[in-house]
C-alpha cells in the first residue's frame, strides 16, 4: 500500500496571517523602503520556498493530534517537526527531503525572524549532510552526446506511433531530453519556459532568453538552439504541442503558453519534468540521469572531448567565475582515468580467460 502523499496548501488557502507574512517577506521595496527578506529571490526560488511552507501547512491540516488547532507559528515546535520529517522520509529520497526541510527553514525565518527555530535549521543542516548521495555521481554520468541521441531516438520513436497522443508525450520527452542535454539550464528554468517570453523565433532558429531576475546567479542569458533543435522545436510546437493542450483532466487549467504541455493541457510541473527525465534515462542507460546531472555531463564532456576550451564551461552554465570549469576539468580527468583502468582490467581478464 502506498504512503498517501502531503497536499500542498496553495497561497489563497494559508492562513490570514501566513499568507501576511508572506507578502511581508516578498515585498520588493523602492529606494526608499526596506525590501522584505526573501525579496532577492527569483520567481522560481520564491515558488519552491512556498510549495514547502504550502507542503508543511498541509502537514498540519492532516489532523495531527499534536497540530490540529493551533496557528502555524505554535506548530512548529520540534515534535511536530520531527513527524514531518518522518513523513517526508516515507514519501521521498533523502536529498530531496534535505531540499524542502531547507527551504521551510529559509521561510519560517524569514517570517519571524526572532523566533527560536534553530532546531529546524539544525534539522536542515542535518539532513542535507546525511542526504548527499551515496553513489559517486561520476559513475551516473554519460557523455552528453548520448543523453542528446537519447532525445532524438525518443523523438523519431514518436515519428513511428500509431497513437497521437502516446506520440505527443514521447516526442516532449525526448525533445526535453535533448534541448537540456544541449543547453544544461536549471530545472526550474527549464520548466518555467513559456512561448514568446522565453522561447522566441528568429528566422528560421530558436532562441532561449532567460532574464536575470530569474537566475540563480542573477546573470542574463541568451543562446539559440542548434540548428537541428531548432527543427524539432518547430515540428513540436505546430503538431505535438497542440494535441498536448486538447488533453484535459484533473489539472486542467485552460490555456497557457508553457512550452512543456501534461496530459492533462496543464503545464508541466518542475517535479514532473524531473520523473520523466529520470525514467528515460533509466531506461535507456540503466541508471537514472536526473536534470542538474546534465550540466555535470555536459562540461565533463567539454572537459573531456575539447579540454582546450574547457574555460567555454562558464558560459554553458551561467556561471560567474571559472573556478566551476577547473572543478570540471580535474573531475574529467579522473574520470577518464577510471575508464581507463577499467579497460585495462577487462583486457587482462580477456586474456586470461583465452588462456584457460
Amino acid at each position: 500500500m502506498s504512503v498517501p502523499q502531503i497536499r500542498i496548501v496553495p497561497l489563497s488557502d494559508w492562513p490570514p496571517l501566513d499568507q501576511q507574512a508572506w507578502a511581508n517577506a516578498v515585498h520588493r521595496a523602492d529606494v526608499l523602503d526596506k525590501p522584505g527578506p526573501l525579496a532577492h529571490l527569483s520567481e522560481e526560488q520564491l515558488a519552491k520556498k512556498q510549495s514547502a511552507y504550502g507542503r508543511w501547512l498541509g502537514f498540519v491540516a492532516e489532523g495531527n493530534s499534536t497540530c490540529r488547532n493551533l496557528s502555524s507559528m505554535d506548530a512548529i515546535t520540534p515534535t511536530n517537526v520531527r513527524a514531518f520529517i518522518n513523513k517526508l522520509q516515507s514519501l521521498f529520497a533523502p536529498y530531496t527531503v534535505a531540499g524542502y526541510v531547507t527551504d521551510l527553514a529559509v521561510v519560517v525565518h524569514s517570517f519571524w525572524r526572532d523566533g527560536d527555530f534553530g532546531f529546524l535549521r539544525i534539522a536542515a543542516t542535518n539532513l542535507r549532510r546525511q542526504g548527499r548521495p551515496a553513489n559517486d555521481k561520476r559513475s551516473r554520468l554519460r557523455p552528453s552526446s548520448e543523453i542528446y541521441q537519447l532525445g532524438f531516438d525518443l523523438m523519431h520513436e514518436a515519428e513511428r506511433c500509431a497513437d497521437a497522443f502516446g506520440a505527443a508525450v514521447i516526442f516532449r520527452d525526448g525533445l526535453m531530453i535533448a534541448l537540456l542535454a544541449a543547453r544544461p539550464v536549471r530545472l526550474a528554468n527549464l520548466a518555467s519556459i513559456e512561448i514568446d517570453r522565453h522561447l522566441s523565433r528568429h528566422g528560421s532558429d530558436y532562441w532561449l532568453t532567460f532574464p536575470a531576475r530569474e537566475m540563480k546567479t542573477r546573470r542574463h542569458l541568451e543562446f539559440p538552439l542548434p540548428k537541428k533543435l531548432s527543427l524539432v522545436m518547430e515540428l513540436y510546437l505546430t503538431k505535438y504541442r497542440p494535441i498536448l493542450t486538447a488533453g484535459s483532466g484533473r489539472w486542467t487549467r485552460g490555456k497557457h503558453s508553457g512550452l512543456w504541455v501534461s496530459a492533462h493541457g496543464s503545464k508541466l510541473s518542475a517535479d514532473r519534468i524531473y520523473q520523466r527525465i529520470v525514467d528515460r534515462t533509466r531506461e535507456r542507460f540503466g541508471r537514472s540521469i536526473n536534470p542538474h546531472l546534465f550540466r555535470d555531463a555536459a562540461a565533463t564532456s567539454i572537459a573531456i572531448e575539447d579540454p582546450g576550451h574547457v574555460g567555454i564551461v562558464t558560459t554553458i552554465l551561467g556561471h560567474s567565475t571559472t573556478k566551476t570549469a577547473a572543478t570540471y576539468y580535474n573531475q574529467a580527468n579522473s574520470l577518464e582515468a577510471t575508464r581507463r583502468h577499467q579497460a585495462v582490467v577487462q583486457h587482462l581478464r580477456t586474456q586470461s580467460v583465452g588462456k584457460a
